[in-house]
């Protein structure tokens, strides 16, 4: 009995702290060059866009889309998928089903998805691990958790924070 109580209490644990109040949902985001002379020390504003974007009504759509594809740029999702793919292929802790990469240790656990004008990461930590393989695959990536309003460029993040 205390051994079925204590397995059930662990996954209880487990599944809390997957999917509890600490997970982060991040968003990967290449942003339209053409910005980068406009927004470079002001990433307030793009966040403030993306946010605002994020937020239209049914109504807006068709105008929001336009938008939004005007500020990002389309994820080259082959790309990142092959080098995710080659730099984890050999890590326990690693899994990949259709587009969808996970990261399950005892430390983090990670799930990214690539879309084709962002990624998505919900994670158990602050910063993910995924964060590094960004950071060199493109230094301008944009990242933002909208439900904390804390968004970055990846060159700002100091890779020994990644590492």
């Amino acid at each position: 009995m205390n051994k079925l109580f204590f397995s059930t209490f662990f996954l209880f644990k487990f599944f809390y702290t997957i999917i509890g109040d600490i997970m982060r949902t991040f968003y990967i985001f290449s942003i339209n060059r053409v910005l980068n002379p406009l927004y470079e020390n002001k990433s307030g504003n793009i966040y403030n866009m993306l946010n605002k974007i994020r937020n239209y009504n049914k109504k807006e759509l068709v105008f929001a889309k336009k938008l939004y594809l005007k500020i990002v740029n389309p994820i080259d999702k082959k790309k990142i998928d092959n080098y995710l793919l080659m730099n984890y292929m050999n890590d326990f802790y690693y899994t990949k089903i259709n587009n969808i990469h996970e990261l399950k240790s005892e430390k983090e656990y990670s799930k990214l998805t690539i879309h084709n004008t962002y990624i998505k990461i919900i994670t158990t930590n602050n910063i993910s691990s995924f964060f590094k393989d960004f950071y060199n695959i493109n230094k301008e990536y944009f990242v933002i958790d909208f439900d904390n309003k804390d968004y970055f460029y990846l060159d700002d993040l100091k890779l020994k924070l990644l590492v």
